[in-house]
């Protein structure tokens, strides 16, 4: 798993590598996805990349927040994304706000599960799987772990 992610990096690395200039200046950039009129899920450009890295984010955001970020995420061939999901939820993808909640503290237990409706991407690979019980809506803890995912766009 995690060699493949490796193989992926070191074959960017080693094409760029003849080419001092272009190696130089890998771009290399953080973009705050806060609210506002210039965030992903508000259409901000989001610069031609090889690898997009989403940790911790899609927890907070609303389904349609979600669709609207992988929308403007299309041109990009390698998203690598990093959830905090229960083991046994209580339901896929159940609504929520976008807020500083997660998913975990819905009254029904939910995550993001980018393979399963309405999102539907292709999981190409399950790079990380971290057990990190969290406490739900009333306290209590629940069984769940950290998942990052290596997801593959088809761009052409």
């Amino acid at each position: 798993m995690i060699q493949s992610l490796k193989r992926f990096i070191s074959d960017i690395l080693n094409r760029n590598r003849p080419n001092k200039e272009i190696f130089s200046k890998i771009y290399l950039s953080h973009h705050w996805g806060g609210k506002g009129e210039d965030n992903f899920y508000s259409g901000a450009e989001i610069p031609k990349v090889d690898l997009c890295i989403i940790r911790q984010v899609l927890q907070h955001l609303s389904n349609e927040n979600i669709l609207k970020i992988l929308e403007n995420t299309k041109h990009i061939p390698n998203l690598l994304t990093r959830e905090h999901l229960p083991t046994n939820p209580d339901e896929i993808n159940g609504y929520k706000v976008t807020n500083g909640y997660i998913r975990l503290q819905n009254k029904r237990t939910s995550g993001v599960y980018l393979d399963q409706p309405p999102f539907s991407k292709e999981i190409r690979e399950e790079l990380l799987k971290l057990r990190l019980d969290d406490r739900n809506h009333s306290g209590e803890i629940i069984d769940a772990q950290l998942l990052t995912f290596w997801i593959v766009n088809k761009v052409s």
